[in-house]
């Protein structure tokens, strides 16, 4: 069942804002540097569009999980 468009938009902000927050709070734990304050801004554009994509429908907690590490793991490279 496709939920309806207010539904989708809340999960995907939902979950960009506690992905955002968590990488921005882990980076700064682990590196002791603070985020740039474009950076949140970006990340959470990027991780809203993403959760738009993927909202239409549950997904089990490894197809959750695995991207979301992976995302981790190459962010954590770059910066």
């Amino acid at each position: 069942m496709e939920p309806e468009r207010g539904v989708r938009a809340g999960r995907a902000a939902v979950f960009a804002a506690a992905c955002v927050l968590l990488a921005a709070t882990g980076h700064v734990l682990m590196s002791g540097l603070a985020v740039p304050g474009w950076m949140p801004a970006a990340a959470f554009g990027g991780a809203g569009a993403l959760g738009w994509l993927v909202a239409g429908r549950e997904r089990g907690q490894l197809l959750a999980t695995g991207p979301t590490v992976g995302v981790q793991g190459v962010k954590d490279t770059w910066s």
